[in-house]
């Protein structure tokens, strides 16, 4: 049986998730770090489009991060 282990989130990951994702939702009725945290909690899969080798854990835990 082979030993998988997961990556930790690259520097790679973290642009694109800022550079792609944030901007497409943060808009005028999303103005505070807990709505866009709310957004992707509730459409990981949509973040996965983007962010395959995250987990929806990972890509949460990243957009609270990014303070904006």
């Amino acid at each position: 049986m082979m030993n998988i282990s997961r990556k930790p989130i690259t520097i790679s990951i973290m642009i694109d998730i800022i550079i792609i994702i944030i901007p497409t939702i943060k808009r005028p009725t999303t103005t505070t770090v807990g709505k866009i945290t709310d957004w992707v909690k509730q459409n990981c899969s949509l973040a996965k489009l983007f962010l395959p080798k995250a987990s929806c854990e990972e890509i949460n835990t990243l957009v609270a991060s990014c303070h904006l």
